[in-house]
């Protein structure tokens, strides 16, 4: 059984006191996350978050919000999170749903912070080359090049033009997956929970 939590929506951002700098208006990151996907700070505002929670313990968080005047995107993978050992050799299918979010074209219009989200909802297919490291994929909206070593995903994801780190886990059970990312005006998060059937 798998428990999601979804806040999508718009919020009112707060006023730019003193003009935030077109270098410094956006940020993204990789946070640590507790074992209730709680996220390590409080932001002032949030335009979208999703926590993706399994009974195995397994699951990420994502959200994107304001703090300080400055649009942030925040990802990460729960601590409780475990996979199977992999193979040497061989290949495998993961297959589940993938989460994307973004927050476009932002801009200080009259002391606020405006711009343009969207949450996207997709299926993912995934194919992990035990020998290579490789995992890679991709549908309509979303695009994965992946490596990793031992159970440790790395790699990066396309989606809506935006390209994000990504970060992980993958084993022969579950591919996990969380990833951010950041242009100068626009940010990304999303993640992954991808089960071998």
């Amino acid at each position: 059984m798998r428990n999601f939590s979804f806040l999508i929506c718009t919020i009112p951002f707060l006023s730019a006191c003193g003009g935030s700098s077109t270098n410094d208006l956006t940020s993204a990151n990789f946070v640590s996350l507790d074992a209730t996907a709680a996220f390590p700070n409080t932001l002032d505002s949030i335009s979208s978050r999703i926590d993706s929670t399994s009974t195995d313990g397994n699951g990420f968080a994502f959200r994107i919000g304001v703090l300080d005047n400055q649009l942030i995107a925040e990802a990460g993978i729960l601590p409780t999170s475990t996979v199977q050992n992999l193979p040497s050799a061989g290949t495998a299918d993961f297959t589940g749903v993938a989460y994307a979010s973004t927050y476009v074209d932002a801009e200080v219009v009259n002391g606020t912070l405006q711009g343009v989200d969207n949450t996207s909802v997709s299926s993912l297919t995934l194919t992990a080359n035990f020998e290579t490291g490789a995992l890679t994929g991709s549908n309509a909206d979303i695009s994965v090049d992946g490596n990793f070593t031992a159970n440790d995903l790395s790699g990066t994801v396309t989606h809506d033009g935006m390209t994000a780190s990504l970060t992980g886990l993958v084993g022969t059970d579950v591919v996990l997956g969380a990833f951010q990312g950041k242009t100068e005006d626009s940010v990304i998060a999303g993640g992954f929970d991808l089960r071998n059937f």
